[in-house]
């Protein structure tokens, strides 16, 4: 039986193939290389499509690992947080956020929100007591309305900034007291010795300096004097009273050396022979 046109025609399409290497489809199409070639390069077409995690952007990609392509949270409709890049190179937003400052509750990093102000106070900041602390449009503290200055109370020990000086240093001690539990009282001196502390203040302006002071003393003999600056201001001694008495100085601008000392003279001792200073505030001064 010869051959039908259909199988002349493929093993003609063959013999072809084998000298050109085309592809035959033996299922009864001959295609003559072009259509293959066709089909081998829409496989390559394909490879030309996004692939994530090779560290470029492209195709349908948001993003590529820490490459986020200039986007921010702000870009995504956000107000604050930090954009990533998800494992499928898609924007990550779970720690972007919308504005919080405002709504009246203190969310981190803000110091305030509002009329929450987490406990602080123009005192806890550093300043003197009273003044008004505010919260400013940014949910940072504004301080605006308290009072810089240095105060002491001696509630917890001898800070650190006093300076002893003479032959024995002052204590804190509770007996004698203005406010509080706890007061600053000369060493126990002797004869021609002294007992001195001294505070050295900046001020950026005239500001005052104010304290409370008793003192149980051999009247005009044994001496509480207070300095400024190494000048005398006062001095006390007798008993003064029965408690404490408040002292106000004026304080220029500039950094001075406050000084309180208890001296005796050569002989003799009356009442406690003793001095107390307690409630120091520095209107206007900083250690520093």
């Amino acid at each position: 039986m010869s051959p039908s046109l259909g199988a002349t025609s493929r093993l003609v399409a063959l013999g072809c193939c084998v000298l050109t290497g085309c592809f035959l489809d033996l299922r009864g199409t001959a295609g003559a290389g072009g259509e293959a070639a066709t089909g081998g390069g829409g496989a390559g077409g394909a490879g030309g499509g996004a692939i994530c995690g090779d560290g470029v952007i492209e195709g349908g990609e948001d993003c590529e690992g820490a490459d986020l392509g200039q986007a921010t949270c702000r870009t995504q409709g956000f107000d604050e947080g930090t954009l990533a890049c998800s494992p499928s190179c898609t924007f990550d937003t779970s720690a972007c956020a919308l504005e919080l400052c405002g709504n009246g509750e203190i969310d981190p990093p803000e110091d305030c929100d509002g009329s929450a102000l987490g406990g602080a106070s123009c005192e806890s900041r550093g300043y003197l007591p009273g003044g008004t602390l505010a919260c400013g449009a940014d949910c940072s503290f504004d301080d605006t309305g308290c009072v810089l200055g240095y105060t002491t109370n001696f509630e917890g020990g001898m800070p650190a900034a006093f300076v002893q000086t003479g032959n024995l240093p002052w204590t804190t001690q509770g007996t004698v007291v203005h406010a509080g539990a706890f007061s600053a009282q000369s060493g126990a001196i002797t004869g021609n010795q002294t007992s001195g502390m001294q505070l050295t203040l900046v001020f950026a302006e005239a500001g005052e300096i104010r304290f409370f002071q008793r003192v149980s003393s051999e009247n005009n003999f044994d001496l509480l004097r207070f300095f400024i600056d190494d000048v005398q201001q006062a001095q006390w001694s007798g008993t003064t009273a029965t408690s404490f008495t408040a002292q106000i100085y004026p304080v220029s601008a500039g950094t001075h050396v406050f000084e309180w000392r208890y001296t005796k003279d050569f002989t003799g001792s009356s009442g406690s022979d003793a001095a107390w200073i307690d409630d120091i505030v520095a209107v206007g001064g900083a250690l520093p």
